[in-house]
């Protein structure tokens, strides 16, 4: 793969803000991606001759106070099949690769004596939205497209740094429903639903 990137870093008010922003055009040659053989049953790897894609990133952290903290993150993915042994391949859109995706998240984290000394509560949520997504569909002699999906994790406890922490989460909060992957023949796999759980870390 041919890369060329620029980009560039900022620091603002006296660091609280820092921000990223990076342009980049890629050419990629093999590139794979599965197809299904229904006659006996196999997942198999195809093959791409040559694939660009082009786009850009954008991030920006701020630090609001001392116990609180947000990011965004923003990218955007043009993609283009521009060789193939399949004709109906080119000028299609990079199979499992999506138009843009978008982050949101915070970070909240305060000292909490009532629970003891030096234990600090914590909570975090992540809100990410993964933009339309092609799948290389042969049968259909292009591509089989998957409308943005949003989701949302969450993570909270409490923890005493260098010693333990108790984190409860949630994956999939929302409970979307989405097909993870798609090959050609029909061939899906699901995304997993929303998950719960609970970690406990001793440092010894």
């Amino acid at each position: 793969m041919n890369t060329v990137e620029v980009g560039m870093k900022g620091e603002f008010l006296n660091g609280r803000v820092r921000t990223n922003l990076a342009l980049y055009k890629s050419y990629a040659h093999g590139t794979y991606f599965f197809v299904y053989l229904a006659a006996n049953s196999t997942q198999n790897l195809g093959n791409l001759k040559a694939v660009t894609y082009q786009g850009f990133e954008g991030e920006v952290t701020a630090m609001v106070n001392s116990n609180f903290d947000v990011n965004a993150s923003f990218g955007y993915t043009d993609s283009e099949i521009t060789g193939s042994d399949t004709k109906t391949d080119i000028g299609n859109r990079a199979p499992n690769v999506s138009k843009y995706t978008f982050n949101l998240g915070a970070d909240f984290h305060a000292p909490a004596p009532a629970l003891g000394k030096n234990v600090e509560m914590f909570f975090r949520p992540d809100f990410q939205v993964i933009g339309p997504t092609a799948f290389l569909d042969r049968e259909q002699a292009g591509t089989n497209n998957r409308d943005a999906v949003p989701l949302l994790d969450l993570r909270m406890g409490v923890e005493v740094a260098g010693d333990w922490s108790v984190t409860a989460w949630a994956k999939n909060t929302l409970d979307k429903k989405y097909n993870a992957e798609y090959s050609t023949g029909g061939f899906v796999f699901k995304a997993p639903p929303r998950r719960f759980g609970i970690d406990f870390l001793k440092h010894f």
